[in-house]
């Protein structure tokens, strides 16, 4: 009977066995996205800085415009946005809806904004080291590698930079879709069967980018089109069959059609020349101020130097932010 009993575990576990290891890589990968930002757990603020403080007016004009029958566009947000100085044009507008639309749904959960930058840092991080193990698997075959890929990418250190020290939040979110659509240009050229998946995937993928953050979105395009042209015989083949060419054009006018509405004011007025904005190197968007990030980025990878945790700790104040417009006035 024991014999019996145990032999019955004994195929209850192999059963399970395949579904826990099809299950292991996603788990890892989620733990692993916690770790780059655990010092979120020992404040309930966020990191402090103009930057910040400009991410937490965005969003709180949007929570009290839907809050308030304005639909996310309150009489601030018209003065100071396409009616008057266009200040809400240069940042890009997905981080910051979605991160209210959070803030909205879960506030019986007490979700607050901090609180929701911090989810969707995490969450946006995670989401990156899933899909780029799915493609670096679909690649190589190889899952091992593909979670080495996947929990590197989690560790970006410049990820890390723009959330926890440049509280560059945009940006940060960015990085989460950058391979989303390598993976919908990797397998448009690659699948030898057509896949609508793949097209949705690049025009998510790249319409993501605009909105998160143009500048990343133009050097991962750029990217994309250096591996294509790489292995231009792929190209033609793809093209040589008519509902790839039907697709990818549906597809591009589908792209303009999500990012029209941000994409084309915000370079009417950054073209205009009567912004800060205006200026590359004001806005560290010059290439010295790129290789400068990339370069002091280096300190906050949590995978090979964990003593940015104490860096942060020590150069930057953290303070906790409320709902309040009362306080919200006092704080900034």
């Amino acid at each position: 009977m024991t014999v019996k009993r145990l032999r019955n575990k004994y195929l209850d576990f192999t059963k399970f066995f395949p579904l826990f290891k099809s299950a292991l890589p996603y788990l890892l990968l989620l733990i692993a996205s916690f770790l780059p930002y655990s010092i979120y757990f020992a404040s309930e603020g966020i990191v402090g800085g103009d930057d910040s403080y400009w991410h937490l007016i965005y969003n709180y004009d949007l929570i009290y415009g839907f809050k308030h029958g304005f639909d996310g566009v309150t009489p601030n947000h018209l003065f100071l946005g396409t009616l008057g100085y266009d200040t809400f044009l240069f940042y890009a507008p997905f981080p910051h809806y979605f991160s209210a639309f959070l803030t909205i749904c879960f506030s019986f959960m007490g979700a607050t904004i901090p609180k929701t930058f911090k989810f969707m840092a995490i969450a946006s991080t995670y989401f990156s080291g899933i899909v780029t193990f799915k493609l670096v698997r679909k690649i190589t075959k190889d899952d091992n590698l593909s979670l080495i890929a996947g929990i590197a990418y989690i560790f970006f250190p410049y990820r890390i930079f723009n959330f926890l020290y440049r509280a560059a939040f945009c940006e940060g979110v960015a990085l989460g879709f950058v391979p989303l659509l390598f993976y919908g240009v990797y397998s448009l050229l690659h699948d030898e069967e057509f896949h609508f998946s793949s097209y949705l995937a690049a025009i998510l993928g790249a319409s993501l980018l605009v909105l998160s953050h143009p500048f990343t979105a133009l050097t991962s395009v750029v990217a994309c089109l250096f591996i294509i042209l790489a292995d231009f015989k792929l190209l033609i083949k793809f093209l040589k069959k008519k509902i790839n060419v039907i697709f990818l054009f549906i597809s591009i006018l589908l792209i303009f059609g999500l990012i029209s509405f941000y994409l084309f004011p915000m370079a009417s007025a950054l073209n205009s020349g009567y912004y800060r904005m205006s200026d590359p190197k004001a806005v560290w968007t010059d290439l010295d101020s790129v290789i400068n990030s990339i370069n002091k980025s280096s300190s906050f990878s949590g995978f090979l130097n964990f003593p940015w945790l104490d860096l942060i700790k020590d150069k930057y104040h953290w303070r906790t932010t409320t709902d309040s417009k009362l306080s919200w006035s006092m704080e900034i």
